[in-house]
């Protein structure tokens, strides 16, 4: 029986009791039934009161995670933008990292990012795509040869010079490739502004000449060769991701290619382009660093020529050494 029942009980009783002259109803009958209208007043508003707290929990559990989440959007694995600027701080420099199980950017140096340079080595792995894919290099294991300057021929894979970044292959395979077919894949990608038009020609227009692409573009580029969406083909891009390949420990693989730009005889501009595949997810990354101008720092002489040597380590190779510390500082690598 429900509460209206026991209190329907309890009003019949004592309707009986006047219409029979019987007296008063018996205490523990009149007692028993409005216990029972009670009892079960108390266990509904209880039982309303327990659903209505676990309905407040819930919602504020929710709340609080929405809460951590929008917090969370502002770092990265606890680490704050000004304390991983201090990774790049001795360059005028950017770092820029998609995070791409979430489709999630971070970056130092937002304006930076999106400025365009030249690509110098980093376009190796495009001129690579382009290789396979036109059939002007087979496979990885692609020889080109020249001779060298004592006149001996001296002959390397695509692999080796990917590596070991040699200019003078990419350049040769370029030559092979033609402007026509170069400036197709440049505007189908596209990769940065797509301008060959340099007066260097098919073997300079990507170093330091008319080709130029920023560091939120490289990420972008990289992140369609890692989940093949370029449009090459796939043999192509799983061919080119292999020879980017450089070290792996125990947090994960990192994949990658530097660039270096010289003016005047000094480190001009550095570039680390790539990704690092974890077992939870793929991080793509680009950091860029140009020498600071020091001519109108003050300091003494010493000081001034301290800075200048730090600012002249502006190439690729200390661009990947950066980027390395700033991915351990993270908790990645």
């Amino acid at each position: 029986m429900d509460m209206k029942s026991d209190l329907f009980s309890f009003a019949l009783a004592l309707t009986m009791t006047a219409l029979l002259g019987v007296g008063a109803m018996p205490s523990c009958l009149a007692q028993t039934a409005l216990s029972k209208a009670i009892s079960k007043e108390a266990s509904t508003d209880a039982s309303n009161a327990t659903s209505k707290a676990a309905g407040d929990l819930e919602s504020q559990s929710q709340s609080q995670a929405q809460s951590q989440a929008q917090f969370s959007g502002q770092f990265f694995a606890g680490v704050s933008e000004a304390e991983l600027a201090q990774v790049f701080s001795k360059f005028q420099s950017c770092f820029v990292m998609l995070d791409l199980k979430r489709s999630k950017f971070h970056k130092i140096n937002a304006d930076l990012c999106s400025t365009r340079f030249s690509p110098c080595s980093t376009f190796k792995i495009f001129n690579s795509l382009v290789g396979l894919d036109t059939g002007v290099a087979k496979s990885e294991r692609q020889v080109f040869a020249k001779k060298s300057e004592s006149g001996l021929e001296e002959a390397q894979t695509m692999q080796a010079a990917m590596t070991n970044s040699l200019v003078w292959y990419y350049q040769a395979m370029a030559e092979k490739i033609g402007m026509a077919r170069m400036k197709h894949y440049l505007k189908k990608v596209p990769y940065g502004n797509a301008d060959a038009t340099s007066g260097g020609g098919i073997t300079r227009f990507w170093l330091g000449d008319s080709l130029k692409i920023s560091p939120d573009e490289q990420v972008r580029f990289v992140a369609d060769l890692v989940e093949d969406r370029l449009p090459f083909k796939t043999r192509s891009m799983a061919i080119v991701r292999g020879m980017m390949r450089l070290s792996e420990n125990d947090k994960g693989i990192l994949y990658g290619k530097t660039g270096s730009m010289m003016k005047d005889g000094k480190n001009e501009l550095g570039w680390f382009v790539g990704y690092l595949v974890k077992p939870h997810g793929t991080y793509v990354f680009c950091t860029l660093i140009k020498a600071k101008d020091t001519s109108l720092d003050a300091g003494t002489p010493e000081d001034l020529q301290k800075q200048e040597d730090e600012s002249n380590k502006a190439w690729g190779k200390q661009a990947r050494k950066l980027t390395e510390e700033a991915l351990s500082k993270l908790g990645l690598w």
